[in-house]
């Protein structure tokens, strides 16, 4: 699966259930999700955890949570958010918050994801261009 698309599900992700449910089909999309569209699906910290959990996820670049009115309305629903983004590796481009009643708490958490996703990326091509920088050597020595 490349995208997941469950908007309007109001309650689905209200409950753990839900949130476990969600997690074990994305644990089988781990290398290929590049976008999940939770709009208005009720999606509570506990399923924002339990998908985080069934990472990393390799190519997801779009995570939408708008219209998720309380997600920020109870505690950790930030630390939550921080630990979802914080599975998505170093793909991610874009996040919908939009009437979820954000803090700046989960402003935060989208903030250390980024940084992470600039580290993680660094550290990616600092280990590409060891590789070749190896690769090219023992071909010299090869020769």
């Amino acid at each position: 699966l490349e995208t997941v698309y469950l908007r309007g599900n109001q309650e689905l992700l209200r409950t753990d259930e839900g949130g476990a449910a969600l997690a074990q089909l994305l644990g089988s999309c781990q290398e290929s999700l590049q976008s999940i569209q939770l709009h208005d699906t009720g999606a509570m910290p506990q399923a924002l955890r339990a998908m985080a959990a069934a990472g990393p996820f390799r190519a997801l670049a779009t995570v939408c949570l708008s219209g998720n009115q309380d997600l920020f309305h109870t505690a950790g629903g930030g630390a939550a958010l921080e630990q979802l983004l914080g599975s998505c590796q170093e793909r991610l481009l874009n996040i919908d918050l939009k009437d979820t009643g954000a803090t700046p708490e989960a402003l935060r958490a989208v903030a250390a994801a980024k940084e992470r996703t600039a580290e993680a990326r660094k550290e990616r091509f600092a280990a590409e261009a060891a590789e070749a920088a190896h690769q090219a050597e023992e071909r010299l020595r090869r020769a």
